[in-house]
């Protein structure tokens, strides 16, 4: 059955890139998540376009249900979820191999960081130690996890609505919200502890008594770090030689120091990178900057390069940062100070 499957979903992958029409490229895309399971459903919540969710898809997650109940919110894994997901990765293993894939990352480091998520304990540990770093930030809030069980946890009610419904009727905040998503995500960058499932599902907004505008960050059950102390020494100067957008130049090197695979051809990535650097039309629109860094990862895997799993999240969160508007960028050095972050990235960059 497992098999079948693998290439069932080899062949709807081969047959997406054929379909012009979207209604069809929706269908191909459910049959992929409904055939291959969790592990499928998360890699397109993060990579389908960077769609916007809706109340519905908060509400059902790749791993869990969430019931609200007199103001308690109720995070149920589901059944079976354990034996659901080694499926799940049986099947990606085996697609991968159908389709010759390689990967930028090793299939183990990949496979030990999504089962973390299903241990709730490590899930509400993550939360605490977010909430530590944003604690001087009074513009973001992060989920508070009060109780947890071996297959729930609870915690408390936010009364908040998902990015796309709070934009249809104050579309005049969409850049004030992706500068408090910018700045929060480097900021955990800046600290070393970042999420790595960074996509519209796991964000509510709304805005406070004051009228300030709050963003609520949800789902911390795939956080991660960098272990090695030399990689996030290189980070720091990556982040502190631009703090919002680095430099290509800055990112190909970044990428070349933390690779893990002895074998990789470094000196043909970093040639061919500064190739693709040179002939980029405009690395200040946002579209060819995004499509760089895309760029960038696909000759990192064609030269064999391996990044410490974390490190393909980080990237991941970066071109979706990147999705939005070049005004966003407009001043966010003041909208930081001012709210700030500024003062807290420091605090660690300069550790």
């Amino acid at each position: 059955m497992i098999q079948l499957k693998s290439i069932t979903i080899s062949l709807l992958l081969k047959l997406y890139h054929f379909v012009y029409f979207t209604f069809l490229k929706k269908i191909i895309l459910n049959l992929i998540e409904f055939i291959g399971g969790p592990i499928f459903i998360k890699i397109l919540q993060s990579f389908n376009n960077f769609k916007r969710f809706k109340s519905n898809d908060i509400m059902t997650g790749s791993i869990g249900n969430v019931e609200i109940k007199n103001e308690i919110v109720k995070k149920s894994l589901k059944n079976n979820i354990d034996s659901h997901f080694d499926n799940s990765f049986t099947i990606f293993k085996k697609v991968i191999k159908l389709l010759q894939v390689e990967l930028p990352f090793y299939y183990q480091d990949y496979y030990q960081i999504n089962m973390k998520q299903l241990d709730l304990i490590e899930e509400r540990n993550n939360s605490l130690k977010l909430k530590k770093i944003f604690e001087n930030i009074n513009r973001v809030e992060i989920i508070d996890i009060y109780q947890v069980k071996d297959n729930y946890h609870l915690s408390k009610y936010i009364i908040g609505y998902p990015i796309e419904e709070f934009l249809k009727n104050n579309n005049h905040y969409e850049t004030e919200i992706y500068k408090l998503l910018n700045l929060s995500y480097y900021l955990m960058l800046s600290s070393n502890f970042f999420h790595c499932d960074w996509h519209f599902g796991n964000f509510l907004v709304n805005l406070n008594s004051n009228n300030k505008l709050i963003l609520y960050i949800l789902d911390t059950g795939l956080v991660g770090k960098l272990d090695n102390n030399d990689h996030y020494n290189k980070l720091k100067v990556l982040l502190t030689t631009n703090m919002l957008r680095p430099e290509p130049i800055n990112i190909m090197k970044f990428l070349a120091y933390v690779n893990l695979n002895p074998d990789a051809n470094i000196k043909n990535f970093i040639k061919e990178s500064k190739v693709l650097i040179s002939n980029s039309d405009s690395l200040t629109d946002t579209t060819s900057y995004k499509n760089i860094l895309l760029i960038f990862i696909k000759n990192a895997t064609s030269n064999q390069l391996k990044f410490p799993i974390v490190v393909f999240y980080m990237f991941q969160a970066i071109i979706f940062l990147n999705n939005c508007n070049n005004i966003v960028y407009d001043n966010i050095s003041d909208y930081g100070r001012k709210n700030g972050f500024y003062q807290e990235i420091i605090k660690y960059l300069n550790d």
